[in-house]
C-alpha cells in the first residue's frame, strides 16, 4: 500500500484566516487553526462616517496565514502517518471580491510603512459598497454600446465587484495610484502568488472563479474584458488590469511552493499551490456540492452556490449574479446567488440593538417553538442591500407589524424567517429557468451552531436541510483544490469523493405547515415587490438614507 499523502486549505473569512490539514485519502482533518485578524474592529477597518466603507489590513492577511499554518502544521505533527514530506498541494479560498493593490514587486501597499494609515491603500473587503455610483456607470456604458460583458450577471454590477472598487480606488486616491499601485489584484490571486514566490505584478496568475463571478471574466472574449473598454472609464483602470493575465480554474496548479516557504515550515519545494477560490465557492466543494443541490455558506452574509452541467445550461438566470462556466467543477456551469446579510442582521439586532442583553442561544430557545406566523412580524432582509434577485444595495432592512406587545424573541425568529424567505425567492427565480433544488446543504458559521436556523430554512424551502460534515467546509474546499493541484486526484470529483464527510445532521421540512408557510411568504413578497424598482418604496428607503447622510455630513 502506497504513503497517504497530504493537503493544505487555507481560507480568508470576513474576520479570520483558517488553515487545515487534510489526509487526502480518508478526509481526516489532523490540525487546524484559527488566526482573527488584529486591525480595526473584528479584523475591519471602517472609515469615519462612511457606513459603505470596509476595509482590511493586508498585514493581517500574512502575519494569519504564518501564523495559523504553523500551528496547524504543529499539530497535524502528532497524527499517525503524518509527515510533512507527504503534503502535495494547498489550496486557497477567501471573500470576493477583495481586491489588494499592490507595487511592482507584488507587495501589498498597506503593508508599506508609507501607507499602513491609508485606509485607500488596504484592501477593499468583500462589504465595501463605496463604489454604487462606479458601479452604476459601468452598467450604463455596457448598456449604452450593446457590450455582452455583464450578460452573465443579468445585465447588472453590484458595487461589491472587482471593477467598480478599482475605479472608485483610482478616482478617490490618485496620488496613490500614481505613486505606487502596479496592479489590482484579488484576494485569491495574492495569496497563491505569496505562497509561490511571486515577485513581479504582472506575472501573478488570476483564478478563473473570482475572475468570472467577479471581474467579467469569460472564455468569450479572452478574459478581462478588453482594454479598449475598460478606457471608457480610466485609462488606469486599463493599466491595472495586467499586460495579458494568465487564468486558471480550481485545482490547476499556479506553480510550486517557494523555497522560502519551503524552508520555513519544512515542506517539500514540490508542493504545489493550487489557482485561488472565492471562499464560499470553496465551501460548496468541500460540502459536497452536486448537480440537484444548493450550498448555501450561511455566514455574516449567504452565498449559494449550485452546478448545471454543460448539456442542462439554458443561458443567464436573470437577477442572479453569476453563472460562469467552469467557475467551480470543470464541465460544469456554476451558479452563484447570495444575500448581502444574513448573519450580520442577527448580529446586528443581538449586538447594537440590544446591546449584547440577550445572546444568540438565548433568543433562539425562546423563539424556538414558535410556530410560523406567530410572531406578527414580517421582515426584509435588506440590511446590507439586496444581492438578488433585485442586486440593489442601496436598499434598507424593514420590520412589518411592530406593536406594544412585541417581544425580542419575535423580532428576533422575523429577522431568520426573513433569510430564508429571501432565498427562497431566489431558488424559485432559478426554478423558473430550469434550475431544481432538491436539496439545500448547509455550511459556515451559522449552520453550524443554530439548528433552529436550518429547521426555519427547511420549513420555508420545503426541502430537507443537510449540515456539511465538516465545520470547516470552505477550508475543506480549499484542500480539495490543493490535493488536485498536487496530483492525489484527477479531479475535484475524486477528490471529494474521499476527501468530504458525511452530513453531520439533516432537517426534514415539516409539510403540514406548508399552507400557513406559504401565506407568511405571500405577505413577505407584496413587501418585497413594494420595496424592489418597480414598487417604488424603494425610493423612500434611498430618499432616508441619503436625508441621514446629508445631516451627518
Amino acid at each position: 500500500m502506497s504513503e497517504p499523502v497530504f493537503s493544505i486549505g487555507v481560507d480568508y473569512g470576513t474576520n479570520a484566516v483558517r488553515v487545515l490539514v487534510v489526509r487526502c485519502d480518508t478526509g481526516e482533518e489532523i490540525g487546524a487553526a484559527v488566526y482573527d485578524y488584529k486591525h480595526g474592529e473584528k479584523g475591519i477597518l471602517a472609515g469615519k462616517g462612511e457606513m459603505h466603507l470596509a476595509r482590511q489590513s493586508p498585514r493581517d492577511y500574512i502575519d494569519g496565514l504564518n501564523e495559523a499554518l504553523g500551528k496547524a502544521l504543529a499539530q497535524a505533527d502528532g497524527a499517525e502517518a503524518f509527515s510533512r514530506e507527504r503534503i502535495v498541494g494547498i489550496g486557497v479560498s477567501a471573500t470576493a471580491s477583495t481586491p489588494v493593490p499592490v507595487d511592482r514587486e507584488a507587495v501589498p501597499l498597506g503593508v508599506r510603512d508609507e501607507f499602513q494609515e491609508d485606509l485607500s491603500a488596504q484592501a477593499w473587503l468583500w462589504k465595501d459598497h463605496t463604489s454604487i455610483a462606479e458601479a452604476e456607470e459601468i452598467v450604463e456604458v455596457v448598456k449604452k454600446k450593446e457590450l455582452p460583458y455583464l450578460k452573465f450577471y443579468s445585465g447588472l454590477m453590484s458595487p461589491e465587484w472587482f471593477w467598480p472598487k478599482a475605479l472608485k480606488f483610482i478616482r478617490s486616491a490618485p496620488e496613490v495610484v500614481r505613486k505606487a499601485t502596479a496592479a489590482w489584484l484579488e484576494l485569491t490571486d495574492l495569496v497563491p502568488a505569496y505562497l509561490t514566490g511571486v515577485s513581479v505584478a504582472d506575472d501573478v496568475v488570476r483564478g478563473i472563479c473570482s475572475a468570472g463571478f467577479k471581474g467579467m471574466y469569460s472564455e468569450e472574449w479572452g478574459g478581462y474584458p478588453p482594454k479598449d473598454f475598460l478606457k471608457n472609464f480610466s485609462e488606469e483602470v486599463a493599466r491595472l488590469a495586467g499586460r495579458s493575465p494568465v487564468f486558471k480554474g480550481p485545482g490547476e496548479s499556479v506553480g510550486s511552493l517557494s523555497d522560502e516557504m519551503a524552508s520555513r515550515y519544512g515542506l517539500s519545494r514540490k508542493v504545489q499551490v493550487s489557482a485561488g477560490i472565492i471562499d464560499a465557492h470553496s465551501g460548496a466543494l468541500g460540502s459536497g456540492v452536486g448537480e440537484r443541490s444548493l450550498v448555501s455558506v450561511m455566514g455574516t452574509s449567504s452565498c449559494n452556490i449550485g452546478l448545471i452541467p454543460y448539456e442542462r445550461y439554458r443561458g443567464p438566470i436573470p437577477g442572479i449574479s453569476g453563472v460562469i462556466k467552469d467557475g467551480v467543477v470543470p464541465g460544469m456551469y456554476a451558479v452563484e446567488s447570495g444575500q448581502g446579510a444574513v448573519g450580520d442582521i442577527f448580529a446586528w439586532f443581538v449586538e447594537r440593538i440590544l446591546g449584547g442583553r440577550c445572546s444568540h442561544e438565548e433568543l433562539t430557545e425562546r423563539a424556538r417553538n414558535m410556530g410560523p406566523g406567530e410572531t406578527g412580524l414580517v421582515a426584509l432582509d435588506w440590511h446590507n442591500g439586496n444581492r438578488n434577485v433585485l442586486m440593489d444595495m442601496e436598499l434598507s432592512g424593514l420590520i412589518v407589524g411592530l406593536r406594544l406587545d412585541t417581544t425580542v424573541e419575535q423580532i428576533y425568529r422575523a429577522l431568520i424567517e426573513a433569510t430564508a424567505f429571501g432565498l427562497r425567492t431566489i431558488i424559485e427565480r432559478k426554478k423558473e429557468y430550469g434550475y431544481e433544488v432538491e436539496n439545500l446543504i448547509a455550511c459556515g458559521g451559522i449552520a453550524k451552531k443554530n439548528d433552529l436556523v436550518c429547521r426555519i430554512y427547511a420549513d420555508v424551502l420545503g426541502v430537507p436541510v443537510h449540515v456539511a460534515g465538516s465545520s470547516e467546509a470552505c477550508a475543506l474546499g480549499a484542500a480539495v483544490c490543493g490535493a488536485v493541484a498536487g496530483g492525489a486526484f484527477q479531479s475535484l470529483s475524486a477528490a471529494q469523493e474521499k476527501m468530504v464527510p458525511k452530513a453531520r445532521g439533516s432537517f426534514e421540512p415539516n409539510l403540514g405547515q406548508r399552507g400557513i408557510w406559504d401565506e407568511v411568504y405571500g405577505i413577505y413578497r407584496d413587501r418585497y415587490e413594494h420595496y424592489s424598482r418597480g414598487g417604488g418604496g424603494g425610493d423612500i428607503m434611498k430618499s432616508l438614507l441619503a436625508l441621514r447622510d446629508e445631516a451627518q455630513a
